[in-house]
């Protein structure tokens, strides 16, 4: 797993799978609200695992210190 962050855009992205995915193949799911009503979009691979998840609004449902070690 990897973690990258936008700090302009406040996004966070939780790399699931290894190596690049063509992302025309994956079907992405959401938004789900998080109880601060940010969201979060699920990205699914065509053999429905999960590939990634984006934290929109991450500084506020991700610790300070997970996200100073993706920038």
């Amino acid at each position: 797993m990897r973690l990258t962050y936008d700090s302009e855009l406040d996004e966070a992205r939780l790399h699931l799978a290894g190596g690049i995915v063509d992302d025309s193949e994956l079907l992405v799911v959401g938004p789900q609200l998080t109880p601060t009503a940010d969201r979060l979009l699920l990205a699914y691979d065509t053999a429905d695992y999960l590939v990634y998840v984006d934290v929109e609004g991450a500084d506020r449902v991700l610790r300070a210190e997970t996200l100073a070690a993706a920038l």
